[in-house]
């Protein structure tokens, strides 16, 4: 016997706030209930099925992969810490443990496709069934990608959701087609016991093909937010529906539409709030922790989206007086403050902010990031070091990067990194580990592992090892051999 009901507090999980202040929002065991029971009628698990756990806890996403095999008799293979990030150990279990589902987050799928695609490795992965899309807008041209891989042994339907953690992991979602001319991906239709509506400023309900804000209601919305009674009375807000009742929604700030065919089309933001590898960000609590540092003036921290597969967030830093600081001493300030995902892959000290004539930041202004580094510029000593040199450009977006240049000091990051061996994968026809580009993070020293050419050559053929009968045995010895070689 138990006392707890389902409008009791099943969890609390914190977002980015604004003002440097993370909100707690506060979920409820039937929102919790509502959201796995729709997930199981639509995609239905039983006792063949493994869903994988790679996702932390901090992230509402998780709720799926923690949650939803125990109550269907299915089963859960756990990823190892740090393996959600190495599309190679990622393939490892869904083999090893014939995953049927796996939920993804679109900046992480994307170099996991390409890791795939270089490697041609569909056939590791025919156990899956379905791939799941969250946390942020999904782009076409990735569907079309990993549609091209698509074969009869390996055709999983990828289904793409939509959900801020105010309600639940997810309130919508859209099985994404199977073709290879796709022009739209839509975040689709509510999942039961679930109201999406289409707001103006006057909360009233707009019409199909008008955009507005994207408000939630139903069983899948938070109780609000802790200790936080002025947001709660900014975000949820009480509006009257089409049939006179009264309702309490709460506010997404993402513009939409309505289709004529009944889906949602996720057009975009309406503040500052972004989404960077599934993490939902707000710029202004990025830019509050740079004004703590104490030699810096003024800020704007803004989302660089000329690659949409790999949004970055630049940060540009006025200081109190020319030259006391450097790049590297505020990365290392941050870094101490925030999250890895929070810091900007790119800072650029400039003299002024540009501003426009009301005397607020003209952010449509600033100039396009610039690497800048206090180290003195090193050509290329030999042809692996050039054609390294152009991989890098070519993933980072940068030009003329010193072969000294430290990888994760110049923008780069663990999905880059992902990028990255899938491009020398693709360009010099060498395999290597993710891991790789963290042990050898510049040029120089890359190109040194990568010149011994008896390792290249016993580490190629532990990799076949693996595709044999005898794959986990060649596995232990690769790994062994890893050890002895670094």
């Amino acid at each position: 016997v138990t006392d707890v009901n389902s409008t009791n507090l099943a969890y609390v999980l914190y977002t980015s706030g604004s003002t440097g202040k993370p909100k707690g929002v506060m979920i409820e065991h039937h929102s919790v209930i509502n959201k796995l029971e729709w997930m199981q009628s639509q995609h239905p698990l039983n006792y063949k099925d493994t869903i994988m756990l790679k996702t932390p806890v901090t992230f509402d996403v998780s709720v799926w992969e923690l949650f939803w095999w125990m109550f269907n008799g299915a089963s859960v293979a756990i990823l190892p810490p740090g393996g959600e990030k190495d599309p190679k150990t990622i393939i490892e279990e869904v083999e090893s443990k014939s995953v049927t589902t796996i939920v993804f987050v679109p900046s992480m799928f994307a170099p996991f496709v390409s890791y795939v695609k270089a490697n041609n490795l569909t056939n590791r992965l025919s156990s899956l069934k379905w791939i799941i899309q969250i946390g942020e807008a999904l782009n076409p041209l990735l569907v079309r990608d990993f549609n091209m891989l698509l074969t009869p042994e390996f055709n999983p339907l990828m289904v793409n959701t939509y959900g801020p953690t105010e309600a639940t992991v997810a309130v919508s979602w859209y099985d994404c087609p199977k073709e290879i001319d796709i022009e739209k991906i839509y975040i689709g239709k509510p999942i039961f016991n679930t109201r999406l509506l289409v707001l103006n400023q006057k909360n009233k309900i707009q019409p199909v093909g008008i955009p507005g804000e994207l408000i939630i209601t139903g069983a899948n919305l938070s109780r609000g937010y802790l200790n936080r009674p002025e947001l709660n009375s900014e975000k949820f807000i009480e509006f009257e529906y089409l049939d006179g009742r009264k309702l309490i929604g709460y506010k997404t700030g993402d513009i939409v539409k309505w289709t004529a065919e009944g889906n949602i089309d996720f057009i975009g933001r309406d503040d500052s709030q972004v989404k960077i590898r599934g993490y939902r960000i707000e710029l202004g609590d990025i830019e509050s922790k740079l004004l703590d540092f104490p030699k810096i003036k003024a800020v704007a921290v803004v989302v660089n989206q000329s690659n949409p597969d790999n949004k970055n967030i630049v940060g540009y830093v006025v200081l109190k007086k020319a030259g006391i600081s450097n790049i590297k001493e505020i990365r290392q300030y941050l870094a101490s403050r925030l999250p890895e995902y929070m810091i900007p892959s790119h800072l650029m000290i400039l003299e002024e902010l540009p501003l426009n004539t009301s005397g607020k930041i003209n952010r449509k202004a600033l100039p396009e990031p610039v690497f800048l580094s206090n180290e003195k510029f090193v050509a290329p000593a030999n042809s692996y070091e050039k054609r390294l040199k152009r991989v890098w450009e070519n993933v980072l977006g940068l030009k003329d990067v010193s072969v000294t240049n430290n990888f994760f000091d110049i923008g780069g990051n663990s999905l880059l990194a992902i990028s990255m061996v899938s491009e020398i994968k693709e360009q010099l026809d060498i395999y290597m580990d993710p891991i790789h580009v963290l042990e050898y993070s510049s040029i120089r020293r890359l190109a040194q592992y990568l010149s011994d050419k008896d390792r290249v050559m016993e580490v190629k053929r532990e990799v076949l090892a693996e595709n044999t009968e005898t794959r986990k045995q060649g596995f232990s010895r690769l790994q062994k051999r890893r050890s002895k070689l670094s």
